[in-house]
Formats: C-alpha cells, sequence, structure tokens
C-alpha cells in the first residue's frame, strides 16, 4: 500500500507539473535579447527559446530541423523583421505553424514603431549586406527596446488576456529599470561625446547616435565584403589623420585583420557583442550594455592617458 501510495502522489506532482508548464506560452525568439526581454515581460507564464546564441553572426544562421522543430510549437515567435534573419521565412515554411504566421498574433515583429536608420534610396549588389528597409541593429539603442517591451506587452496580453495585469506590471519595472540605467550609462559616456571609433561590421548606428560616438569608418569596405589589402591601407590613413586608435570588433569578426590595423594606429580592439550573450558578461540585457559601454569608456581612458603622456614636456620658458 505504501508504494502505491508513493506512485500515487509522484503522479500527481508530474500531472500537476505537466500543467503548469503546458499553460505557459511557448515563445521562440530569433536572438538571446529578444528572448531575455520576452522572460522579463512574460515572467514565469512564458517559456523561452532563442534560435541563435549570443557570439554568432546572425547573417549567416542556418534553418536546421532542430530549429524548424522549436518553432513549430511556438504560441509566440519574436523576431527583428525587416531583411536581418534571412533565413526566418524557411523556419516559417518548414514549421507549418498557423499560428506564427505574418499577419496573426503569434508572429511578433520587433521592429513596430522602431525610427529606422539607414534607408538606402537606391540598392545594388555592388552596396554589399544591404538592408532594403533600413539598418536592422535598433536593439542596440536602450531606448528602442523599451518601445518593444511595451509592444510586447500588448502582444501578450492579446494572446493571454486573463494575465494582461501582470504584463503591464513586468513592463513597467522593466521600463522603469532601463531608464535608470540608461541615465547611467550616458553619465558614463558624458566625457568622452563625439569619442572617434572604427567598426568592423556596420551595426553601430543607434548605439553610436544614442551615446554621440562618431563612427568614421568600418574595416569592412561593404556590409559582408571582406577587406582588401588597399581598404586596410586607406583605413590606416584615415585612423591616423583622425586620430582614431578605438576599433570595436564584433564578436564574429575576422580579428586578425583587426589586429594588423591596430598595430599600425596603436589603437585598441574593444569587443563588441550585439547580442546578449555575445561574451560571457554580457548575461542579460542590462550586463550587457554594462559590458558595451564599460568598455569603451576604459578603451578611451588608456587612449587619452597615452595620448598625455606621448605629448612632449616643454622646458622652462622662464
Amino acid at each position: 500500500m505504501r508504494h502505491l501510495w508513493i506512485v500515487t502522489v509522484l503522479a500527481i506532482g508530474w500531472l500537476t507539473t505537466s500543467a503548469v508548464a503546458h499553460a505557459q506560452l511557448r515563445v521562440v525568439t530569433t536572438t538571446p535579447t529578444y528572448a531575455d526581454l520576452a522572460r522579463r515581460i512574460g515572467g514565469n507564464r512564458v517559456a523561452v527559446t532563442s534560435i541563435m546564441r549570443g557570439p554568432e553572426n546572425i547573417h549567416r544562421i542556418v534553418a536546421t530541423p532542430a530549429k524548424v522543430a522549436l518553432v513549430a510549437q511556438a504560441d509566440l515567435f519574436i523576431h527583428s523583421g525587416l531583411d536581418l534573419e534571412l533565413w526566418v521565412p524557411a523556419l516559417l515554411r518548414g514549421a507549418r505553424n498557423a499560428k506564427i504566421l505574418p499577419g496573426r498574433p503569434g508572429n511578433f515583429n520587433a521592429a513596430r514603431g522602431i525610427r529606422l536608420k539607414e534607408i538606402p534610396r537606391a540598392v545594388s549588389r555592388a552596396q554589399g549586406e544591404m538592408h532594403i528597409y533600413g539598418n536592422p541593429h535598433y536593439v542596440l539603442d536602450p531606448i528602442n527596446l523599451i518601445i518593444i517591451g511595451r509592444n510586447l506587452r500588448d502582444r501578450l496580453s492579446e494572446i493571454d488576456p486573463e494575465h494582461a495585469a501582470e504584463y503591464h506590471r513586468n513592463c513597467a519595472g522593466f521600463e522603469d529599470r532601463m531608464k535608470r540605467e540608461l541615465l547611467r550609462w550616458l553619465r558614463q559616456m558624458r566625457p568622452y561625446r563625439g569619442l572617434k571609433v572604427v567598426g568592423y561590421h556596420n551595426v553601430f548606428p543607434y548605439f553610436a547616435d544614442r551615446f554621440a560616438l562618431r563612427v568614421i569608418g568600418y574595416v569592412e569596405p561593404k556590409p559582408g565584403i571582406e577587406p582588401s589589402p588597399g581598404h586596410v591601407a586607406r583605413l590606416i590613413q584615415l585612423m591616423r589623420r583622425e586620430r582614431c586608435r578605438i576599433i570595436l570588433l564584433n564578436t564574429w569578426a575576422d580579428r586578425r585583420t583587426a589586429e594588423s590595423i591596430a598595430r599600425e594606429t596603436g589603437a585598441v580592439i574593444v569587443p563588441f557583442p550585439e547580442w546578449v550573450g555575445g561574451v560571457p558578461e554580457a548575461k542579460d540585457i542590462f550586463s550587457h550594455f554594462d559590458f558595451l559601454v564599460g568598455n569603451i569608456v576604459r578603451a578611451a581612458q588608456q587612449v587619452r592617458a597615452e595620448a598625455t603622456d606621448a605629448e612632449p614636456v616643454r622646458g622652462d620658458e622662464s
């Protein structure tokens, strides 16, 4: 009898756990940044999985059967929209999940309501990996994450109206914290307004505008195009002329080219993960921006100190 009682208790516990898990909305996101945001807005009402890992190049993701299987079970699919994740249509076709098709409540395009930058007037293959709707790396501006969070709150409330009040509370908490942290990051960056930097791949317009950086050039001559020796030589000349000594390097980029440029210019290489999880220190949205801002500030301090030390000491003119 005791054995039967134990089995019965375990079975009840398993059924209860299964019911709770089933009650959660299954959210699949394209990136870890959206995954962290979904957990913050959805709380314990959502079970979230990201398709890609943080260090990866989002342009190079492949719609594998395992990824398709994840999307097939999703109640909500969160993506960047525009033409950043060109592998998303293949995922949706393979998943055959009517709930998350474009135009359905289960398909969440994070670009809605975002003021896009760098919308091209004309597009051709000669321009490299151009984004015809505008630069899609808008999550690197904390204000845009607030906009996305509000939209996600509303979508979750539409799908799951019973818990709408909870989603609104979670969103308000996220927004309040983001505003406080943004003020702190802006204070950290204020002494370096107008700081000149070079990037590797063009993910910077939203971040640079928010934090008043001046991107003077890129290691890639055009997005997705490998740098030629001639381009590298011209970039080195530009950096010397502009006295630019900071290179912001994408986590997936070829470090050897950046290192060769740094040797010729005395530049500091600063890792620049685009997404949460791009480096171990960027565990969530807030630690991600802590990492980005902190490393740029430290590099700027180093460059400024070295420039001061290199100034010739003037003799006593008395």
